[in-house]
């Protein structure tokens, strides 16, 4: 797992292997990232999210409570809900 800097991960997140996350991203408690996944800078995740392997989370992007991410997310996108849209 690579961590950038200014990056905070909250109580009981739980980051698999092969994770890469940006600078000044903020996960939140109870997230799950699985392997392979890669968050891009200032990012937000929020409580509760899963974010499924194999996927891209671009710079500026939101995740919100409870979202279940199962496709790359773009550059500065706001997205909620299962699945994530």
């Amino acid at each position: 797992v690579i961590i950038g800097t200014g990056s905070r991960i909250n109580t009981m997140a739980n980051i698999m292997h092969h994770v890469q996350i940006g600078e000044f991203t903020t996960i939140a408690p109870n997230t799950v990232v699985l392997g392979y996944v890669k968050i891009g800078n200032n990012c937000y995740i929020g409580a509760n999210s899963t974010i499924l392997p194999n996927l891209i989370i671009e710079d500026n992007a939101i995740i919100g409570a409870g979202a279940v991410v199962t496709k790359n997310i773009r550059k500065g996108t706001v997205v909620k809900g299962v699945p994530a849209k």
